[in-house]
C-alpha cells in the first residue's frame, strides 16, 4: 500500500525504545480511518492541514475543532503538505497523485495545479526567500524528480534527476536545497544547477530518508532506516552530534522554529525530541497509534502535531530545549557534610551511585574536602558494573569545600541508567554524613542518587590503590561525591 515508503524498510528492524516517555495527555483532532501521511501547522497556529492515504486533504481549526477545508479528487494518495511561510499566510500546497495543488484557504478552488508526472511526491517545501518557490521531491519518479516551481505563475523553473532521492529542504535564504541521495547528503543550487556532496552520511550507513535544513540556516539534520538522527554543520557538512539509533525507519524529521530542537517521526510508533546542540534525547512520545508518519511544530514551538498510521492526529506539548537549569549536580554548593573530616587506616576510593532522567553528558566530577584531606585526588566515572568511563585529576584545589575537575572529553550517559562517580583520597581523610543518608532517594533536578537497599547499596567505597572500583558499603553513608552533567 505504501510503495514509495516501504522501499526504505529492510525487513524486520529491531526496536529500541528510548526514555523518558512523555505522559501528558494529547489533544485529539477529528479521527480518520486511513493513514495520515503528512501534517502541517499553518504559520498563524490556527489551522492544521492533514494529508491522508485515501487522497483526502483537509484543514482543521484547532481552537474549535471545525473542518474549514476538505478536498478529494479521487486520486490516491495525498502524500505531502507545505504552507507558504509568513504571518497571515493562507496558502497551502498539497501533493495528491501526480499533481501538486495550490490553494488559498478556505477557498476550495486551487489557483494552480502543478503537473508532477512519475512517482509519488514525498515532500514539499515552500520558501518566500529569494523568490516565492516550492520544491518537490520524489524517490522513484522519472527524471526530473527534484523540481522547483515559481508559485506566482505555476511555472517549473528547475528540474534534475537524483538517484534514490529522499526529501528536499530549503536553506534559510532560499538559495539552496539539501537532499538525501542514497547514502549521501548533497546541496543543490537551482539557479546554477550545481550539486555538491556535503557528506557521505557514514554515521547512518543506510539510505537517507529524511533531511532538513534548520530555520536559522546553521545546521542540517538527517536520518534513515536505522533511525539515527545526525546533526551537521550546514556550511561544511562537519559532524556535530548524533542520536542513539532507534533501529526503526524515521519517516520524517521537523525542526522547531527556533532551531533548538528536532522532532523525528518513527515507524516504531514513537516521536522523539532531540536537542540540536548535542543530540541529547529530550523526550519520547508514544501515541500508540501504529507507525508515525509525520510531525510538525506549532509556530511558538510549544507543541507538536503527530500523524499516525491508524488515522489519528494528536497534539502534544513539546519539551523545552533546556528543561533543567543545567549544568546540574546532586548537591548545591551550599550543601555541607555532617562530619568534615575523618581518617581511615588505608587510602580510599569513595563514591555514590546516580542516574539521570534525561540523556546527557557528564562534564565534571566533584567532592567535598576537609582541610586535612590533602594530596593529589583523582576522580573516576564508572558503569554500575565497574567499567571505567573517565578519569580526571583535580588541580588548583582550595583548602576545603567543594572541589571540581572537568573531564577532558564529556561522557554521554543514558537516561535511567545507574552510574558510579568516585574520587581517590591518598591521605585516607574524607568527609561524610551517616544517619542512613540514602534511606530514601536523593533527587535534585534530573539527577537521582538511588535509595540504599541490602542488595543494591548506595554510599560506596573501595580499599587500596587509585582507581579501585568502589563496590563496598557501610550502611548508606554519604561520602559527598558528586557529578556535573549537561544536556
Amino acid at each position: 500500500m505504501f510503495s514509495s515508503l516501504e522501499r526504505w524498510s529492510w525487513g524486520a528492524l529491531w526496536l529500541l525504545i528510548l526514555v523518558p516517555f512523555m505522559t501528558t495527555h494529547a489533544q485529539n483532532l477529528l479521527p480518520a480511518s486511513t493513514t495520515v501521511r503528512a501534517v502541517a501547522w499553518n504559520p498563524d497556529g490556527i489551522w492544521i492541514a492533514r494529508a491522508f492515504q485515501n487522497g483526502t486533504v483537509n484543514i482543521v481549526n484547532i481552537n474549535t475543532g471545525a473542518t474549514v477545508f476538505t478536498f478529494n479528487n479521487g486520486q490516491s494518495p495525498a502524500t505531502a503538505l507545505a504552507w507558504r511561510p509568513g504571518a497571515g499566510s493562507t496558502k497551502l500546497a498539497a501533493a495528491i497523485g501526480n499533481n501538486i495543488y495550490l490553494w488559498d484557504v478556505p477557498n476550495t478552488t486551487s489557483f494552480y495545479v502543478l503537473d508532477s508526472p512519475g512517482g509519488t511526491v514525498d515532500s514539499l517545501d515552500w520558501t518566500t526567500q529569494n523568490g516565492d518557490k516550492l520544491a518537490s521531491a520524489s524517490f522513484d519518479a522519472d527524471s526530473p524528480n527534484l523540481r522547483v516551481w515559481d508559485t506566482t505563475n505555476g511555472q517549473l523553473t528547475f528540474g534534475v534527476g537524483i538517484d534514490q532521492l529522499g526529501i528536499a529542504s530549503w536553506n534559510s535564504n532560499g538559495t539552496q536545497l539539501v537532499i538525501g541521495g542514497g547514502l549521501t547528503i548533497e546541496t543543490v543550487d537551482p539557479i546554477t544547477s550545481q550539486i555538491q556532496m556535503l557528506s557521505s552520511n557514514s554515521f547512518e550507513l543506510s539510505a537517507v530518508r529524511s533531511v532538513a535544513w534548520s530555520p536559522d540556516g546553521t545546521k542540517i539534520a538527517d536520518s534513515g532506516v536505522f533511525g539515527q538522527v545526525t546533526f551537521r554543520n550546514a556550511s561544511n557538512g562537519q559532524f556535530i552530534a548524533y542520536s542513539e539509533p532507534s533501529r526503526s525507519l524515521v519517516n520524517w524529521i521537523s525542526w522547531s522554529n527556533d532551531s533548538t530542537r528536532l522532532a523525528s517521526a518513527s515507524w516504531d510508533g514513537t516521536v522523539r525530541i532531540w536537542k540540536a546542540a548535542n543530540g541529547a534525547l529530550l523526550s519520547t512520545i508514544q501515541p500508540n497509534n501504529g507507525r508515525v508518519f509525520s510531525v510538525d511544530w506549532s509556530p511558538d514551538n510549544s507543541q507538536i502535531v503527530v500523524g499516525s498510521e491508524n488515522g489519528a492526529v494528536q497534539i502534544f506539548p513539546a519539551p523545552s530545549a533546556t528543561p533543567y537549569p543545567c549544568p546540574c549536580s546532586l548537591w548545591s554548593n551550599s550543601a555541607t557534610p555532617a562530619v568534615l573530616d575523618y581518617v581511615e587506616t588505608v587510602p580510599l576510593e569513595l563514591g555514590v551511585k546516580f542516574k539521570s532522567i534525561v540523556n546527557g553528558f557528564v562534564t565534571g566530577i566533584r567532592f567535598y574536602k576537609g582541610a586535612a584531606n590533602t594530596g593529589t585526588h583523582t576522580g573516576h566515572l564508572w558503569t554500575s558494573t565497574g567499567t571505567l568511563l573517565a578519569t580526571a585529576t583535580f588541580t588548583n584545589e582550595t583548602a576545603s569545600g567543594w572541589q571540581t575537575v572537568n573531564l577532558s572529553t564529556p561522557v554521554a550517559i543514558t537516561a535511567n541508567t545507574i552510574y558510579v562517580v568516585s574520587y581517590y583520597s591518598p591521605s585516607r581523610h574524607f568527609s561524610y554524613t551517616f544517619n542512613n543518608y540514602f534511606s530514601s532517594p536523593w533527587v535534585n533536578g534530573p539527577l537521582t542518587a538511588p535509595a540504599h537497599t541490602p542488595t543494591d547499596p548506595n554510599g560506596v567505597f573501595g580499599l587500596g590503590s587509585n582507581g579501585t572500583f568502589p563496590n563496598l558499603n557501610s550502611n548508606n553513608v554519604n561520602y559527598w561525591v558528586d557529578v556535573v552533567i549537561t544536556q
